[in-house]
């Protein structure tokens, strides 16, 4: 799967913006750091969830089970709102 290339975030002073661009406007949301280190981390690349998990357990130290689930969440997330492409 790879993310949709009208998304992207950043980040300033310890907080982070999620924006997309739809229909010629742009809408953006705060969320949190791992979030943001994900999409960065993901953009214009190919993945599978492993990778997510992957990520996760090498930036946070978590286990392979969390990590895991928390994969399972982000990418659910990303799905709904329609940012990953098959």
């Amino acid at each position: 799967m790879r993310l949709s290339s009208n998304c992207f975030a950043s980040g300033l002073n310890g907080r982070y913006l999620f924006s997309i661009e739809e229909k010629g406007a742009i809408r953006s949301f705060e969320v949190n750091e791992s979030f943001a280190f994900l999409l960065e981390s993901f953009s214009g690349k190919d993945f599978v969830e492993d990778d997510v998990a992957e990520a996760l357990v090498t930036k946070y130290g978590i286990d392979s089970a969390r990590a895991r689930e928390d994969a399972n969440s982000v990418l659910e997330t990303w799905r709904s709102c329609h940012l990953l492409i098959a």
